[in-house]
């Protein structure tokens, strides 16, 4: 994600017709899927990794905030180095409230 967040599928060669050989779109291969991000940070921070977890918020709070403005406004997925953003408004509560309380796994 280019420190924007981590991108759950994509290729070290960014070239679409690997996943689109005829030139189909909505595939989708490169976004960065904001609720996935902070499942990811929750997991983080559930399982120890507080450093982890902060370096992914900040630059999701980056990304979403300081850069595109989206305050308050989390999309399904932007679109690393494109203005590009995908169901603005689609907040994912489960994720956020995973972040606020984690799940404690050794006891």
């Amino acid at each position: 994600g280019q420190g924007r967040g981590v991108v759950a599928v994509t290729s070290p060669v960014h070239d679409s017709t690997l996943y689109a050989p005829k030139g189909e779109e909505g595939l989708q291969w490169d976004e960065i899927l904001i609720g996935f991000n902070y499942s990811f940070a929750a997991a983080l921070r559930a399982y120890g990794l507080e450093d982890e977890c902060r370096t992914l918020m900040q630059a999701l709070a980056w990304e979403l905030g300081s850069k595109r403005g989206l305050h308050f406004r989390t999309p399904a997925a932007i679109v690393p180095g494109k203005p590009e953003i995908r169901a603005q408004m689609n907040m994912r509560p489960l994720a956020a409230w995973a972040l606020a309380r984690p799940v404690h796994l050794n006891g």
